[in-house]
């Protein structure tokens, strides 16, 4: 039985089909490619069918949104939205919905608004201390009998 190994293979993307039919390549071998200034890497699976790692963007501005085969592993950006592509109703969907967006700008301002109120309240060191006078006053006020 003849040894079979993983060769390292080095070429273009444009010429791996005919590198598969010459037998130059075959299955479980490693495929770096490069064309241009576009590297990819790859493999030949267990049945001779190439694989190719497709290096790409998953964040991605647009003008305009996707209105058919939009890509799912994609977060596209659109007016400062970000949308995912919904394979089942054939379009983008808002990530964060109009309304929950609504929302969390109402609770950010919310937010500030409390952290501005409690700015100048009483510090820690302050409640501590008033929290020892009162348990002192408290203390004062009732007698323990052990018996």
């Amino acid at each position: 039985m003849a040894e079979m190994k993983a060769k390292h293979a080095f070429g273009s993307l444009a010429n791996v089909d005919q590198a598969i039919t010459d037998g130059k390549i075959d299955a479980y071998d490693i495929l770096f490619l490069k064309d241009g200034d576009v590297a990819r890497v790859g493999w030949i699976d267990k049945n001779g069918q190439k694989v190719i790692v497709e290096d790409k963007n998953q964040i991605v501005h647009v003008q305009e949104l996707p209105i058919e085969n939009g890509d799912t592993n994609v977060v596209y950006i659109f007016e400062n939205q970000g949308y995912i592509w919904n394979s089942e109703q054939n379009k983008c969907i808002p990530l964060v919905p109009k309304d929950m967006s609504d929302n969390v700008t109402e609770l950010g301002t919310k937010v500030t608004t409390l952290e501005k109120s409690i700015k100048d309240k009483v510090d820690g060191s302050t409640v501590d201390q008033k929290i020892t006078d009162a348990l002192a006053s408290y203390e004062a006020s009732y007698e323990v009998v052990e018996f």
